[in-house]
């Protein structure tokens, strides 16, 4: 997998937003010194989109709390893994403007349909990340996208929707939308693929990147 040291952080987000693309910080660290290593993170580079892993803190509230009150000090956005049970309980306390779920298996679909479900009765931002893993069934992310999209074009005030993923066949469903709140995230090193296979005038939509970060 491609990573970049810290220190190249910054040239690297530059050379991305000079081609609109919007990065997505994922840094990687060591499980103990993992909250204290994002908060750090979160201050050196503020007004980004950042990955958030509750399994390296071992699903603590306080810890998830203490993180997204530093990340939205910064007017950071962040993607958290919401694949474990363990962390379905302390869903209630987030505040879902700067937060996006992000769901990576083939019960996608069904939590899509609950979470639209729920989002009739509320008034909460929904903010939605759906990776196409290798492990996700082609037909099921197929109707998750369809899905979302009527969700974002029918609500483009409280729906943000991401889809993560280098399928051809996918991108094709939404590569020609132009909505402010639909983004196409691809990994760092696919920007080739993208330009090969995608012309200027057909591939509109708002484009993410993520960026796999280390300690120098």
């Amino acid at each position: 997998m491609y990573t970049i040291i810290r220190k190249c952080l910054y040239d690297k987000l530059s050379i991305y937003k000079r081609q609109n693309i919007k990065p997505i910080i994922d840094y990687i660290s060591k499980k103990d010194t993992y909250v204290t290593d994002k908060i750090e993170v979160f201050n050196l580079f503020p007004n980004n989109y950042h990955t958030l892993h509750p399994n390296m803190f071992n699903y603590d509230k306080n810890l998830l709390l203490e993180l997204i009150y530093n990340a939205n000090n910064n007017n950071c956005i962040l993607l958290i893994d919401k694949q474990n049970d363990l962390l379905e309980e302390n869903y209630n306390y987030i505040d879902f403007d700067h937060v996006y779920t992000t769901y990576e298996k083939n019960n996608m679909y069904r939590k899509i349909l609950d979470d639209i479900s729920t989002l009739k009765t509320t008034n909460k931002i929904y903010n939605v990340k759906i990776i196409q893993g290798k492990n996700v069934d082609k037909n099921e992310y197929k109707k998750s996208i369809e899905t979302l999209i009527k969700l974002a074009e029918e609500n483009p005030k409280n729906v943000n929707v991401i889809f993560a993923t280098h399928n051809k066949r996918s991108i094709d469903i939404f590569k020609h939308l132009v909505l402010p709140n639909v983004h196409h995230a691809f990994l760092t090193g696919f920007e080739t693929f993208i330009e090969k296979d995608f012309h200027n005038d057909e591939y509109k939509i708002n484009k993410l990147i993520r960026i796999p970060c280390v300690q120098d």
